[in-house]
């Protein structure tokens, strides 16, 4: 609860509970553009650090690095008169930077910043729910989630995919001939098919496809990876988050909602009670949220509703320009609302219906100068709670004002610190490199593997195959040789017709339509004509020369042709094509 003190004859807010000690809030500071809200944000933050808190800043919306002017005395004049008259205290706070490896990291002088990497076996069922923009239980982030705690403390994100994406193929798979070969292009994982052609494996590909340039999901013993306990236990700096070079609006909130769940998860570690820093939380959860949005605004207020009594404290200063564009479920978070002078007259009107205020209680609201707010608070030595005017200090160390640089700034103050990152670069590239090459090896294998198996098939169905056309022919050749069963007589009888025929042409063709001999499809069986020639000779011990080449041996090197030629039409028929 806010409490007014004016013991020392100037009115300032405490945040304490009954016995006085500083307790957790969730705080929802909102004004028009040029109010204060932002002065007022950092007036809290260090009410909160003067008294064991540890400050983090897990947003930087405008790319500006506003919250770490904390590292600077302040050096305009208005700040430090102010300071000096309310007997404020002055100086700069010592302030660590913070931002996720990028490829984009410019390659000139920059501050000294930790550009850190994430375990990527600390990614939760949250992270990628969100990745997947969807609180359902998929089977694509299942068998993540396995995989992850499969991971080798040096394996990273290329063989998490390769290896969640091999579950969406089951063994079976491997025999049938729509069997997908993965790619050669390490860009997309070396995946089995494009992103979005196959469900489960595509969806896989598009979750992790923005940390191919923003490469900061590292292996479980990579170096850089953020340290969330240390920084929950340095009390003595201001951590602040920024992601000025990460392009992706969506990743910028992803690692907002990972810090914020790590510093959760991390709770029985804590040696300090933790403010969290959001500023423009419209930004990040606005009230018309779909997507990945309307998950992460669903998120939030889960973490701020149960955070307050974990570990040795969770507190949440927010900020706002407008208050009806922040997600309601965030609002509703909010134990303390602290209002500004506000810039629309709609704001007036929504923030009264909303918060049930009276009409005199409005026109408090439409009386606040630069620099006053109106808080529901209570004086020290009173239980009325009331809709109170105050004035928030400015903070002891710089604010930015208009026209300043916060790197501007740091080269000024800070010219030792300013370096190059060109190495870092070239260390994180060389371990992708590491990482796709040895995922790289895993897919030609698997390649291999299914050719292997491919071929194999396919020589087990060309087999199959070839069994049953001699089964086919076989009959075919049994129906053929009851046409042949001719008794001797009719022999004797070819054979005669033969003799009295010989010099004519297709004398054979001929006699089997004389005598009706003729196959299944109504053509003349001349070979059974030529067996029975064939036959008679060779009880009578002669040979006959015709112009129809009926020796002995003659047939029987057309009988040996024709087995020859049905033999080579059936290999052509299936000859093993190349895989």
């Amino acid at each position: 609860m806010a409490v007014i003190d004016s013991s020392e004859s100037i009115s300032r807010v405490k945040l304490v509970d009954a016995e006085g000690q500083v307790i957790p809030l969730n705080i929802l500071i909102y004004s028009g553009s040029g109010g204060g809200k932002t002065v007022a944000e950092e007036e809290i933050a260090d009410y909160y650090h003067r008294h064991g808190w540890t400050i983090i800043s897990l947003s930087d919306v405008k790319d500006e690095l506003e919250q770490g002017f904390s590292m600077f005395d302040p050096h305009s004049y208005y700040h430090l008169r102010k300071l000096k008259r309310y007997g404020c205290p002055i100086g700069k706070r010592p302030t660590k930077i913070h931002h996720p490896f990028t490829f984009d990291i410019p390659k000139t002088k920059l501050p000294d910043i930790d550009f850190f990497t994430i375990n990527i076996k600390n990614l939760n069922r949250i992270d990628l729910q969100f990745l997947a923009e969807t609180g359902e239980n998929k089977k694509s982030i299942q068998i993540l989630l396995e995989q992850i705690q499969n991971l080798k403390s040096n394996e990273g994100l290329h063989h998490l995919v390769f290896y969640a994406e091999n579950q969406t193929e089951s063994m079976a798979n491997l025999t049938k001939t729509g069997m997908r070969f993965r790619s050669d292009n390490p860009d997309d994982f070396f995946t089995k098919s494009k992103i979005g052609t196959e469900k489960t494996s595509g969806e896989i590909s598009s979750y992790f496809k923005p940390f191919l340039n923003d490469y900061c999901l590292a292996p479980a013993n990579s170096k850089h990876n953020l340290d969330i306990s240390g920084i929950m236990n340095d009390q003595k700096n201001y951590h602040i988050f920024t992601y000025k070079w990460i392009k992706d609006r969506r990743l910028k909130s992803f690692f907002i909602l990972h810090l914020l769940n790590e510093l959760i998860l991390n709770a029985d570690k804590a040696e300090h009670p933790i403010l969290f820093i959001i500023e423009e939380v419209r930004f990040l959860v606005p009230q018309s949220s779909e997507g990945y949005v309307a998950y992460l605004a669903e998120e939030i207020k889960n973490t701020l509703t149960r955070m307050r009594n974990m570990g040795k404290g969770y507190g949440c200063v927010m900020t706002t320009q407008v208050y009806r564009d922040v997600n309601e479920k965030v609002v509703d978070t909010a134990n303390e609302q602290i209002i500004g002078k506000l810039t629309s007259i709609k704001e007036y009107e929504f923030i009264g219906k909303a918060m049930r205020l009276k009409t005199s209680e409005i026109d408090l609201l439409k009386s606040l100068q630069v620099g006053e707010f109106v808080i529901k608070a209570k004086e020290e030595y009173t239980d009325e709670v009331t809709l109170q005017k105050v004035k928030l200090y400015m903070p002891p160390h710089a604010h930015k004002d208009i026209g300043t640089n916060f790197f501007d700034l740091y080269t000024k103050n800070y010219p030792d610190k300013m370096k190059y990152y060109n190495e870092l670069i070239e260390t994180m590239n060389a371990l992708k490199t590491r990482i796709s090459d040895e995922v790289n090896i895993l897919k030609e294998k698997e390649n291999e593997t299914k050719k292997k198996q491919l071929k194999e098939e396919k020589e087990s169905r060309l087999d199959k195959e070839k069994m049953r056309l001699k089964i086919e022919m076989a009959k075919v050749q049994k129906k053929t040789e009851r046409t042949d069963e001719i008794d001797e007589k009719l022999k004797e009888a070819i054979y005669e017709r033969f003799i009295e025929t010989t010099g004519k042409e297709h004398s054979t063709r001929s006699i089997a339509k004389y005598f009706k001999l003729l196959l299944t499809n109504g053509e003349p069986n001349h070979k059974a004509v030529q067996r029975a020639i064939a036959w008679v000779q060779r009880k009578r011990g002669t040979t006959t020369t015709t112009n129809d080449v009926t020796t002995k041996e003659t047939i029987n090197d057309t009988n040996k042709e024709a087995d020859a030629d049905e033999k080579k039409e059936v290999e052509e028929m299936y000859e093993d094509k190349e895989l």
